[in-house]
């Protein structure tokens, strides 16, 4: 599954993005920081091949297991919270009134005085290696999100994808590729065979064609994610391939 972010408004209502203050809103309620502590992200690298075809990879992430010692909350011992009043929560005042979730104590109404010596403060122990299969879609982008929801102790997982740089030039979905052909195919015309990630295309060289111009397949380079039936195009450069001899 991939998370897709969407364009934020840019309607303007007193010099203030009302994005701006629905955001401020959500995250007073809900806080950023809670998100971030929710998840857990790990990278991968995949070659050009594995992109255009699309593959499967091992990860491995901590597994988690509740800490009985603290009950999970991290502390033995704990003091009241002098920022709420213990109420976890706190008012703000502005253009609304806004209960938020006080930031010190994280909404309980008291902080640690000391914390767990099993867990470290962290309310778990890392019980062994987890092992979860990505599936990568074919023609991905890089630093692409896959995200895996719950994947370990409740916490989503975020596969960010790095495609390693190859000889071929991608452009969005299209594959570019520098074709080398001979003086006399390049006057007289002809056939070409010409191997991409393990599938052989044959190539129509037209006569007289010039080093420099361009051949296009078209529906032959990146499937897109949404739709593999749709894709880009397959561009060859054409370059004069000059013997080493005469």
């Amino acid at each position: 599954m991939l998370r897709i972010l969407n364009k934020k408004s840019t309607f303007v209502f007193k010099n203030t993005k009302v994005d701006d203050v629905f955001d401020n809103i959500f995250s007073k309620f809900f806080g950023d920081q809670k998100r971030e502590n929710n998840s857990t992200k790990i990278r991968i690298k995949i070659t050009l091949e594995e992109c255009y075809k699309g593959c499967s990879k091992e990860v491995f992430i901590d597994e988690h297991s509740f800490c009985n010692t603290c009950q999970g909350t991290g502390g033995i011992e704990w003091n009241h919270c002098d920022k709420c009043g213990g109420k976890g929560f706190v008012y703000e005042s502005g253009i609304i009134s806004i209960q938020s979730c006080c930031i010190f104590c994280e909404g309980k109404g008291s902080c640690i005085k000391e914390k767990c010596s099993d867990c470290k403060g962290n309310g778990f122990l890392i019980k062994s290696k987890k092992k979860i299969i990505v599936d990568i879609p074919k023609g991905i982008k890089n630093d692409t999100q896959i995200r895996i929801p719950e994947a370990s102790f409740g916490k989503d997982l975020y596969v960010v994808v790095n495609i390693q740089k190859n000889e071929f030039v991608r452009n969005n979905q299209d594959l570019i590729v520098d074709l080398y052909v001979s003086y006399t195919k390049l006057v007289l015309g002809g056939n070409l065979d010409f191997l991409i990630f393990g599938k052989k295309i044959n190539i129509k060289i037209k006569p007289r064609t010039i080093p420099g111009s361009t051949i296009i397949l078209r529906n032959e380079g990146f499937p897109f994610v949404e739709n593999e039936n749709i894709k880009g195009n397959l561009i060859f450069n054409v370059k004069l391939d000059m013997p080493s001899s005469l």
